[in-house]
């Protein structure tokens, strides 16, 4: 039966069922600083894995995704569904708890100016064709509305317990709560969170400003300016945005407020669940994407080859370039703190 927008109770809602939910003694004594990340670089068909708290600490404004994977540790490939190596993810019985995984789910945690709009997008239209899951337009976004579950977690489990059949999840700003997330028994998770470089980013996210309002209000250039002061006047008190532009939406803050959430999850049920967190570089996406398809044996999600905004309309805030160095002036310190 087709799933709309509006989930009868009985259908497929919210989970409040605690028999669902299990909590056991840690046996695994890791913390959220040892977590590893794993590293693929397409273009050289190479895998690499590293600790977190290492990780972090390299990351900054000028930061390239080949010096993170330079100074990462080579391994032959992402551990299969089959097999984690405990040698390569740092957990002491991960080799136990990884050894029946029958089903993978890609969850991809998606970021603004890193490929979010063409990620939704897939994400939507494939929920369509593997689940039966139809949205009607969204009032202020009807050409590309988000997929179900992309920003309400209480949607999202219990769909990707009904949609056996979806391999691939979008997901915005996931933080796991083990109080009302589900077990998922013998499903191995690969959480992707894209990279780019922070400097970069921020000048593409700062533009997003003025595309957007060209797009929704095109024959009113005096709108597009107004939303520009607007962030102006933030960016003067140091306030983030709701916006593009916002440190709490780039991918090694999304890290690292997701990581307390795994870490925990993984010591709670660690004989249930695999988890492994990838970060990719965001320019590679479609290549990545076929990777991880042929490792876990998942079909390959369509519409990734997509670019949304490759050619971005003329135009910028008047202010742009005083915004931007506003912007470091306020956050950069916040990123090289991030743990």
């Amino acid at each position: 039966a087709e799933i709309s927008h509006k989930i009868p109770t009985n259908a497929i809602a919210p989970s409040t069922d605690n028999a669902l939910l299990r909590s056991k003694p840690s046996q695994d004594a890791f913390s959220a600083d040892s977590l590893p990340i794993y590293l693929l670089q397409s273009s050289t068909d190479e895998t690499a894995v590293t600790k977190w708290e290492k990780l972090a600490k390299q990351w900054n404004m000028e930061t390239q995704y080949a010096e993170l994977f330079d100074s990462a540790s080579p391994i032959p490939s992402l551990p299969s569904s089959s097999s984690l190596d405990p040698k390569v993810s740092n957990f002491n019985r991960v080799d136990t708890m990884a050894t029946n995984f029958n089903r993978t789910i890609v969850m991809i945690h998606t970021a603004p100016k890193m490929g979010s709009g063409t990620l939704r997008q897939a994400c939507r239209e494939n929920m369509e064709e593997t689940c039966n899951v139809h949205l009607p337009p969204h009032p202020k976004h009807p050409i590309n509305p988000d997929p179900l579950g992309y920003r309400d977690m209480r949607w999202l489990y219990p769909l990707m317990k009904q949609c056996t059949d979806t391999a691939h999840f979008c997901v915005n700003d996931m933080v796991i709560a083990n109080d009302n997330m589900p077990v998922f028994k013998n499903v191995l998770f690969v959480h992707m969170f894209p990279f780019r470089n922070y400097n970069e980013w921020a000048v593409s996210a700062m533009k997003q400003l003025y595309d957007v309002m060209l797009r929704l209000a095109p024959n009113k250039p005096e709108k597009h300016q107004k939303r520009c002061k607007q962030e102006t006047e933030k960016l003067e008190r140091c306030e983030p945005s709701i916006r593009e532009p916002d440190l709490r939406k780039y991918g090694k803050a999304q890290i690292s407020k997701f990581q307390d959430g795994m870490v925990q999850r993984i010591r709670e049920n660690n004989d249930d669940e695999g988890h492994i967190v990838l970060l990719y570089n965001h320019f590679e996406l479609s290549d990545i994407m076929k990777k991880l398809s042929d490792l876990y044996d998942i079909p390959f999600l369509p519409g990734v080859h997509g670019c949304r905004h490759c050619e971005r309309p003329v135009g910028q805030c008047d202010d742009a370039e005083h915004m931007v160095e506003m912007f470091h002036d306020c956050f950069d310190s916040q990123l090289l703190e991030l743990p």
